[in-house]
């Protein structure tokens, strides 16, 4: 089984492959769900690790319907990922009632060739998961990630399961959201995936000077103290469940 690791820095993509991970999926800001990473940090995290990278191209938080200029922005990141030998891209964009927007990823998708291509948790928006998975075959898509429409992969175990028995032989589904060593074993044995996606989070106390950065920026917000890392410990302990649960 296979453990991809999404995270949003050098040294979290580090502790990521150390502890076992099998691919990286690069963005920034995971705490709104991950946007498109800078080219700095998806330049240094190809150098320095030897894993197969995923470059996510959100070009903003909320929604997934896009503007034209903002389609444009995602066509010039998707370019600039591939020049920096990014592997693949995450990408999803989707109409105002949640139905992919075909005629938006097409061109995406082409642009992206010969990069293998992802469908990012705005999947999970759509109506109608069943037309979705043949819609995303049918377009290219390699993978697809889903929480099983629910809000985390436990909640949406029985859908993923379903998921994977309906979907495409070309597409992959990869289970997304809140996947957690502590229920692993339970959701392997539930869904059946072979390809797994986690951020295996921690909370980090900050190095900063608080008194000195709310004089500075009170609006930056920092009032607890805290900032999220990849926990290596929590990679390790996904990555040994997985493997055990290969080996049966």
């Amino acid at each position: 089984m296979l453990l991809e690791i999404c995270t949003d820095s050098l040294a979290d993509a580090r502790a990521a492959e150390l502890a076992g991970a099998n691919r990286l999926e690069i963005c920034a800001h995971l705490e709104c769900g991950g946007l498109t990473p800078s080219e700095g940090l998806m330049g240094a995290v190809l150098d320095a690790c030897e894993l197969p990278c995923v470059a996510l191209i959100r070009p903003r938080p909320g929604d997934f319907c896009y503007r034209s200029d903002e389609l444009d922005v995602m066509a010039r990141d998707i370019d600039r990922m591939q020049q920096l030998g990014a592997q693949a891209v995450a990408i999803g964009v989707l109409k105002p009632d949640g139905a992919l927007d075909l005629e938006a990823l097409e061109p995406l998708i082409e642009c992206a060739r010969p990069m293998q291509v992802v469908l990012h948790r705005a999947f999970d928006f759509c109506p109608d998961w069943r037309a979705a998975l043949e819609q995303a075959a049918v377009l290219g898509f390699e993978r697809v990630l889903s929480s099983g429409g629910a809000p985390t992969v436990m909640q949406g175990r029985e859908q993923l399961a379903q998921m994977l028995r309906s979907s495409p032989p070309d597409l992959t589904v990869v289970p997304a959201g809140g996947v957690s060593e502590q229920h692993i074993d339970e959701l392997v044995t539930a869904i059946g995936a072979q390809e797994w996606h986690a951020s295996a989070r921690c909370a980090e106390i900050s190095a900063c000077d608080f008194s000195v950065a709310n004089r500075l920026a009170p609006s930056v917000p920092l009032a607890e103290g805290q900032n999220g890392r990849t926990s290596k410990k929590r990679v390790e302990a996904l990555a040994k469940a997985l493997a055990a649960g290969r080996s049966r």
